[in-house]
């Protein structure tokens, strides 16, 4: 193994229950209740797709540029300034990085938003490339976003072990030949025997994993 390919929401960052607060925020000016097929449905959507989405289904009757504008103006400030790193994410990253190990990220979330926690949290450096499926025009329900960013760092995808929390991403990292490690937790209780079924290992969070995780090096 000589690479690391992460989520970022939901797996190095702890974002998820931002983003309902974000929904609530906008959607509320239109008198929408964003309930949980909506969630459900936009799991897998690149940023503006979700927004594209949500006119549509919602019959807001506003640009996708506007709308973009309201979301991104609420969640900017969000990952600028609330939200925190996994449990363990730090240290798992030094330990990786001391090793040699290329690490990169790979992401539904928009560019100045990934840009902003990763600087918050003090972690902006620790990625050999960060990759944002909005701009690369496929989204993580596809294997060719994979094969895409292994390509990216100079490496096989066989040599390539991806951390992501929901389990769609997760079975494409699969197909595309890479080892898989899903993360556990609350917000994906439903996700849990796919997560079983598709991963080669689950994890909660990334503290005492790194011993655990040497067997795949």
């Amino acid at each position: 193994m000589k690479a690391v390919i992460f989520d970022l929401d939901g797996t190095l960052v702890d974002s998820i229950g931002v983003w309902k607060r974000v929904d609530d925020i906008v959607l509320a000016r239109y008198g929408v209740n964003a309930d949980d097929l909506y969630r459900e449905e936009i799991k897998m959507l690149t940023y503006m797709q979700c927004i594209e989405y949500i006119i549509e289904k919602f019959k807001i009757k506003k640009t996708a540029a506007e709308l973009e504008k309201e979301f991104t103006a609420e969640a900017l400030h969000e990952y600028g300034n609330n939200i925190r790193l996994k449990k363990g994410v730090k240290e798992f990253l030094e330990k990786i990085k001391q090793n040699g190990i290329k690490t990169a990220v790979l992401t539904s979330c928009r560019r100045e938003m990934c840009e902003a926690v990763l600087k918050n949290n003090g972690i902006e450096n620790y990625f050999d490339a960060v990759i944002y499926c909005e701009e690369l025009g496929v989204n993580k329900s596809s294997e060719e976003a994979y094969i895409f960013t292994a390509k990216y760092i100079n490496e096989e995808p066989s040599t390539c072990v991806v951390f992501d929390d929901l389990a769609k991403a997760c079975e494409s990292a699969r197909k595309a030949g890479m080892t898989v490690i899903g993360i556990d937790d609350e917000e994906n209780i439903g996700e849990r025997q796919l997560l079983e079924k598709v991963c080669d290992d689950i994890i909660e969070d990334f503290s005492d994993f790194y011993e655990i995780f040497v067997k795949y090096m």
